[in-house]
């Protein structure tokens, strides 16, 4: 049978339509099974257009209010579901499928759709999901006299089913009576329930389309307190925030526009229009980072709502139309950062979105004439031109860039001046960072004899040869005098000018004013890449005859009279060297820092510097001596440099590595006194706080850290001359971030703050172990510990310290196989960790496993060749392999290694007994009895083997007589022949029942014996007055007897 359609009636109240009608009843033709229409009035040709749809035409005076109107169509419906939809919209006729899908659905009784408006002519549009079909069940209905909406439903849905209204695209007559006729409808509601925030949110709205900002402001924040005050859900007042945020923000009171949008976003994450807003702020207040940030949420959002607008519920979108005024923005930020190719990036996008090209041409080449970038304005304004040739404004632009003298055109030269010696791995691509940028390159070379030379004559004919005489600064002023331009640019030949920063140059000494020198910020990398510092020091500077260089090696500028900060960045490479690169560098710099340390005694730089060399080499005990020496000269000097600031981390981070927590925590509370801001101090105290558990400290200062290391990075101008050498370790701080919240119960910051780490770090899987050995050490949380080593695994499956902490997981668990095959997974990479070594060996051997024990035990005594244990652990595997010889030798050692331990002796008898030295036994034996009690037992037994072996009956009987009172069994027995000496030993069997190794001794000396077990049993039988049943069966398994076999007990 066919699927039944349900009937849809069409509902609307209508009023001197005539413009409007025929297109929407056009449009909804296809899913109509009735079409009722109530008329308040009309005296237009609305009715006479309407009878060529319908007959079900209904009158009804107007009466104020728009809901009772509704309710009254209503009542003339007959259809199952019904469709209310006004004259000035319109149904996209390509979702008519999906509506029909939604009416068959059971379960729901309303289905929402997105309500698109056109703004200006449809260069704007705002969307927003509005319940407009229903089930016709009596129930569902409307309210309010202006903005009325559905009530009575419990189950929506909503469907990508889209409504085009035209009814806010007025001319400015149209929009004044429309706010006439809306405003006092409102007050009316307000009067009749003036705790209602619906009516204060639509006021606020009318209020904005007449740009009466300030009452639009009163009015929204009247909403949003009374939604707040009830707790009220509705998604509708994240709209009255962003009315209030806009309206603040055309008051030009800008902080608090951003106040509010960013708490709209700490409620809704997913709200455009606040990003939107937040990028109209920043842009106006220059804050080039945070624009780029919103713009590229926005970007997504936008985006991720045209997909799937369902995961955004009922939130209005008003800035839908905005995407290529946001991307002309983001333009302007990647400009005004030195971006220029992701600029234009930005730029061709604008063009591709807006509604005319020309329109995003034009304002890009506005806004670079105005920035004096000509060439890139010609190139704009040019596609402007091609797109639009009638556009004044750009025929008058274009006009005065052709007609601007050469000389107001022209840039002030620069110069790129370093001095270099062996620098033949990174001088190439320094030269090709700076070489289009600037109008000479000058070099002095001080002793170079690899390829430096050759390199540098591909870029400049000006290179200059002067000996080294062990001073940098020295070596920095000879290659000044050479220096022909306006400006210096000093660059070393192992960094690199960032993309986007030639321009930027270009532009700094261009706008320069009254500026003599630029700080530029140098982004240094080190640890292979995993720990990144920036600071800011005086690059760019006028060569102006004054400004020179001071200092032995870490020389400053001295001489600029005013600096100014810069958005240009250098990186350093110089940091992240070979080792033997590394060792060469740090003993030059200690030699030359230690002579300059004797001609200047009281000067605490070079105290400084040296302990940051020491400290780069992990020599932390000198670091921190060196550290402390130079705070000391500093602050008796009253010397408050912000290097010093660098110094203090330095202690602090020695004192912690050292393993002294209340040092470091001085040290840093010490820096934090006199900079609070210090990021390196809150990165310390959070490692600090972490180690004491004390996870609220954590919480402040690691979300300090965050804040901080945010605003740093996306501002790098602004930290003056301070060094943060912890750029790199937010992953770090979200980690503990997320222990902390672990310890404090509250599992979705947790998984916030681990997800973060992850993101942002380039070792992911370093990330995760991070995760599971804390939670393995710290909170046994042993499933989430699991959880996180296993996507470990799958990011770096042949990472042994991940395979290392899964070997410890499982320990803690009791899973010893798996730690084992843990543990030679680690073997099979290669990994010689002596105690990975010895577990596996250990646990090898447990499993029966005796040559992996063996070629373990080996491998970890290559790596410790004193190594107890693994000796140990080689002499048992050889003797399990019956490499008796290897394993006497194995013995030997460890017992040369330390000869109280009585297990080396114990092993080393029991060797011998196997090769049937049995003096040589008895003697180690003897001495396993002299220094461990705990082994008695087993030592006796292997004693009274090798006494009846050797047929010295008389000791054999002595050492079973030490093993009975030991075992506390009746020594008092009569011996008479070898059934009552295999009694005896079957006695002893049993009470070591447990131990399978001491009870296949003892069932081999019975075998020695030559007895019938079948009369054991029965000897057995007779001397137990009450048979113990248990140790029957315990004898029979040993000696093998099958059950029919076994003798009846007497009782029986």
């Amino acid at each position: 049978m066919p699927e039944k359609i349900m009937g849809i009636s069409i509902c609307m109240i209508v009023k001197n339509e005539e413009k409007n009608i025929e297109r929407c009843l056009k449009s909804i033709r296809g899913v109509a099974d009735e079409i009722i229409i109530v008329d308040t009035g009309s005296t237009d040709r609305t009715v006479l257009l309407a009878n060529k749809y319908t007959d079900k035409i209904f009158h009804h005076p107007w009466e104020n209010d728009f809901s009772k109107a509704r309710n009254q169509s209503l009542k003339y419906a007959g259809g199952d579901w019904i469709f209310y939809i006004d004259a000035d919209e319109e149904l996209v006729r390509q979702d008519t499928q999906v509506l029909l899908e939604g009416v068959r659905n059971e379960e729901i009784d309303a289905i929402q759709v997105q309500i698109i408006s056109e703004f200006q002519k449809k260069h704007s549009e705002s969307i927003n999901s509005q319940t407009r079909i229903f089930r016709n069940n009596g129930s569902i209905g409307f309210e309010g006299r202006v903005h009325n909406r559905v009530i009575g439903f419990k189950n929506a849905k909503i469907y990508p089913v889209r409504i085009k209204h035209k009814g806010y695209d007025l001319s400015p007559d149209q929009l004044k009576a429309k706010f006439d006729r809306t405003v006092p409808l409102l007050k009316k509601d307000i009067q009749d329930s003036p705790s209602n925030p619906l009516p204060y949110h639509y006021l606020s709205c009318s209020y904005l389309s007449m740009e009466m900002y300030q009452d639009a402001l009163d009015a929204s924040l009247t909403a949003v307190r009374l939604a707040d005050k009830d707790r009220n859900p509705d998604l509708i007042f994240l709209w009255s925030r962003f009315n209030a945020a806009r309206s603040y923000y055309e008051l030009n009171e800008l902080k608090k526009a951003e106040k509010l949008a960013l708490r709209t976003l700490e409620l809704y994450h997913g709200h455009i229009d606040s990003h939107f807003i937040l990028i109209r702020i920043y842009y106006d207040q220059s804050q080039w980072s945070s624009l780029i940030y919103h713009g590229g949420k926005y970007q997504n959002l936008i985006t991720l709502y045209k997909e799937h607008p369902e995961n955004f519920s009922t939130v209005v979108v008003n800035t839908m139309n905005e995407i290529w005024n946001i991307h002309i923005l983001l333009g302007i930020a990647y400009y005004e950062l030195g971006s220029r190719e992701q600029a234009r990036c930005c730029f061709k996008k604008a063009a591709d979105t807006a509604p005319k090209p020309y329109m995003a041409w034009k304002a890009a080449g506005i806004y670079c004439h105005e920035k004096k970038y000509f060439q890139d304005a010609l190139f704009f304004l040019e596609k402007a031109r091609r797109h639009n040739p009638h556009d004044q404004t750009t025929k008058s632009l274009l006009n005065k860039i052709n007609k601007t003298d050469e000389k107001e055109r022209a840039l002030p030269t620069i110069c790129c001046c370093m001095i270099v010696k062996n620098e033949e791995i990174f001088l190439e691509k320094c030269l090709n960072s700076v070489k289009d940028f600037v109008d000479e390159i000058v070099i002095v070379d001080t002793g170079s004899t690899d390829n430096t030379v050759e390199i540098a004559n591909k870029f400049t004919d000006k290179i200059f040869f002067h000996p080294w005489e062990n001073s940098f600064s020295k070596a920095r002023n000879q290659a000044l005098s050479y220096v022909s331009c306006d400006w210096v640019f000093s660059i070393d030949a192992d960094e690199e000018l960032l993309d986007g920063c030639g321009s930027l140059l270009r532009q700094t000494v261009r706008e320069a004013g009254g500026a003599d020198a630029f700080f530029v910020n140098i982004i240094s990398t080190y640890d292979k890449g995993r720990k990144k510092a920036r600071h800011n020091l005086e690059r760019l500077y006028k060569n102006n005859g004054i400004i020179h260089y001071e200092g032995i090696v870490h020389n400053r500028l001295v001489g600029a009279s005013n600096p100014k900060p810069s958005k240009i960045e250098l990186m350093h490479y110089g940091y992240d060297l070979e080792e033997k690169k590394a060792n060469e560098k740090f003993l030059r710099t200690t030699n030359l820092l230690k002579k300059d340390i004797a001609e200047n005694p009281d000067d605490p730089r070079p105290h400084h510097y040296l302990g940051t060399s020491y400290l780069s080499r992990g020599m932390h005990e000198e670091a921190l001596k060196e550290s402390i020496l130079a705070i000391k000269l500093a602050d008796q000097q009253n010397n408050q440099h912000p290097l010093y600031l660098w110094t203090h981390h330095n202690a602090a981070i020695s004192s912690y590595l050292f393993g002294n927590l209340e040092s470091a925590e001085f040290y840093s509370r010490k820096s934090i006194k006199k900079y609070p801001d210090h990021l390196d101090s809150h990165y310390t105290l959070t490692l600090v706080y972490g180690e004491k558990n004390q996870w609220d400290k954590v919480e402040r200062h690691g979300n300090k850290f965050l804040k901080l290391a945010d605003y740093f990075e996306n501002n790098p101008d602004k930290t003056d001359v301070v060094i943060h050498t912890t750029l790199k370790n937010i992953p770090d701080m979200h980690l503990l971030l997320g222990h902390a919240a672990h310890r404090n119960q509250n599992f979705t910051k947790m998984d916030k703050h681990y997800q973060a780490a992850l993101k942002i770090s380039d070792f992911k899987w370093q990330v995760l172990w991070n995760i599971a050995t804390f939670h393995i050490d710290h909170t046994g949380d042993i499933q989430r510990a699991e959880h996180y080593l296993k996507m470990a695994v799958a990011e770096a499956p042949n990472e042994s310290s991940i395979w290392y902490a899964f070997a410890k997981l499982n320990h803690k668990t009791g899973n010893y196989t798996e730690e084992k095959n843990c543990l030679e997974k680690l073997y099979r990479l290669g990994r010689k960790d002596v105690v990975a070594l010895n577990r596996l060996a250990e646990l090898s051997l447990t499993a029966g496993d005796f040559s992996l024990a063996l070629s373990a035990s080996s491998v970890a005594l290559e790596a410790d060749s004193e190594n107890y244990q693994a000796f140990c652990y080689l002499g048992i595997a050889c003797k399990e392999e019956s490499l008796f010889e290897k394993a006497v030798e194995a013995f030997m050692k460890s017992i040369e290694i330390n000869d109280r331990f009585a297990l080396s002796w114990f092993h080393l008898a029991e060797t011998c007994l196997s090769m049937n030295r049995f003096d040589e036994a008895r003697t180690f034996f003897n001495q396993v009895l002299s220094l461990s009690s705990s082994l008695s037992v087993e030592t006796l037994i292997c004693q009274c083997e090798i006494e009846l072996r050797c047929n010295r009956i008389d000791s054999f009987l002595a050492v079973c007589s030490r093993l009975l009172n030991i075992l506390k069994l009746d020594i008092q027995r009569e011996i008479g022949c070898f059934e009552d000496i295999a009694i005896i030993l079957t006695d002893i069997a049993y009470s070591v029942r447990e131990n399978r190794k001491a009870v296949n001794r003892l069932t081999e000396m019975i075998s020695l014996l030559s007895i019938d077990s079948q009369k054991l049993i029965e000897n057995l039988l007779l001397i137990e007055s009450e048979p113990d049943t248990e140790k029957i069966e315990f004898v029979s398994k040993m000696f093998q007897i099958n059950p029919e076999q076994r003798p009846a007990t007497r009782s029986s």
